[in-house]
């Protein structure tokens, strides 16, 4: 059809059941649904190939069912769904080819059953998802039987989750390099599934998961997986309560028997990362890097930006005793940093932020 807008439809602020938005080849606008505050049912956002943001859900507050956006092909942004709190089924966002972001649901604080987001080719970061807490479902980035998200680098934008009612897979994501993002995620409820994500080396970023909540482990085909040995595997392997699946990783990560080597010599060292300290966090140019070594090694800190991008690599041998590195932020632009700190002893990451 010819529809380019919804204009006409502005008396209309909530809908009882059910909307869907689908194959309009013309349609570059939702200006009409201004004043539209609820959806009851579900709300499918479909084929509609000339629209690029979603301005005119402006006042949308709430989904009361399933949420679905995919194959709108000119989609580069979320604007529009801003005031967006609360999700009762279902979030599905696939087959965007040109969004880069999630940038637009910063209101949206709960999702009642599955987040799923896969074959987004062109999504970089979680960027936009700060006010997440409480997925009810599964959270889904990537998925073993259709795409991933080839683009994803890590998971920043993800930092105010802290609990899944299910799995969280994260699977087949090509270029996802960190877990950074979920740090503050406590419970799961249902299996943790890492699979076939080729770039990823570590599973930093996923400590805080309470090993009681875990069903199932599984963590497979990642190619440059090497460490494993986060606080929340170490403790599910200590006492199972599920399947546990770990291969065709990395050396250190390829088999359960490696993992809980790498576990029980983390366990029996004395962790110079209890005694890190990162001073001023915020800083303006300059941050102090501060640490204690049983022992002589080599210290390696890299810090990313918020997109996943390394921006600053330093390796020095240090002596034992208290140590301190200053790194100096000049040139780079405000805003949060991540510090990635790795010893023979393991790795810890901090967030910082540049004012």
């Amino acid at each position: 059809n010819v529809l380019t807008n919804l204009s006409g439809l502005e008396n209309l602020d909530s809908i009882m059941g059910g909307a869907w938005i689908e194959s309009n080849a013309a349609l570059t606008s939702l200006t009409g649904l201004d004043n539209l505050v609820s959806v009851g049912d579900d709300l499918y956002i479909s084929f509609n190939n000339a629209l690029s943001s979603l301005t005119g859900l402006d006042n949308l507050v709430s989904v009361g069912d399933n949420f679905s956006i995919h194959n709108n092909n000119a989609l580069t942004s979320l604007t529009g769904l801003e005031g967006l709190s609360s999700i009762g089924g279902n979030l599905g966002i696939g087959g965007e080819v040109a969004l880069t972001s999630l940038i637009g649901l910063e209101g949206l604080t709960f999702i009642g059953g599955d987040f799923s987001i896969s074959n987004n080719e062109s999504l970089a970061s979680m960027s936009g998802m700060t006010g997440l807490q409480t997925i009810g479902g599964d959270l889904r980035i990537g998925h073993i039987d259709y795409e991933g998200n080839p683009s994803l680098i890590n998971l920043t934008g993800l930092e105010g989750l802290n609990s899944i009612g299910g799995d969280l897979r994260i699977e087949i994501n090509d270029s996802l390099i960190s877990l950074v993002g979920l740090e503050n995620l406590n419970s799961i409820w249902g299996d943790l599934r890492i699979g076939g994500n080729d770039a990823l080396t570590s599973l930093t970023g996923l400590d805080n998961i309470d090993a009681g909540s875990i069903s199932g482990l599984f963590i497979t085909y990642n190619f440059a997986l090497s460490t494993c040995k986060v606080q929340s595997v170490c403790d599910y392997l200590a006492s199972p309560g599920g399947t546990i699946e770990i291969h065709g990783n990395a050396p250190g990560c390829n088999s359960q028997e490696e993992v809980e080597e790498a576990c029980e010599m983390s366990v029996n060292e004395l962790n110079f990362l209890d005694k890190l300290s990162i001073y001023p966090n915020p800083f303006s140019k300059t941050i102090t890097i501060e640490f204690d070594l049983k022992q002589p090694e080599i210290v390696t800190i890299t810090i990313y930006n918020h997109l996943g991008r390394q921006v600053e690599v330093i390796e020095k041998k240090q002596s034992a005793g208290k140590q301190q590195i200053v790194w100096d932020a000049k040139g780079l632009p405000a805003g949060v940093y991540f510090c990635v700190l790795k010893t023979n002893k393991g790795i810890q990451t901090t967030k910082i932020v540049k004012l």
